[in-house]
């Protein structure tokens, strides 16, 4: 416990998914993909590896459904 804490402080980007983690988090993000794309929007992330998608969206960045870039936070 201690050395998961000691190496929680060390986090640069923490996510922000809830207790349910990725496992809930995931299938919404692919559900608002697949809307976004029945809409003729192809967003940047488009072809992005999954991992690196789901990094993104796991710390409250999002893409501009009209400029269809990503959109970094403060942080990022």
């Amino acid at each position: 416990m201690m050395k998961n804490q000691e190496n929680a402080k060390q986090k640069q980007y923490h996510h922000h998914l809830g207790s349910g983690g990725y496992r809930t988090a995931i299938p919404k993000w692919q559900k608002l993909k697949q809307e976004i794309l029945e809409r003729g929007i192809k967003p940047e992330s488009l072809h992005w590896p999954e991992h690196a998608k789901y990094w993104f969206f796991g710390h409250r960045e999002t893409i501009d459904q009209e400029t269809r870039k990503v959109v970094y936070g403060e942080k990022l």
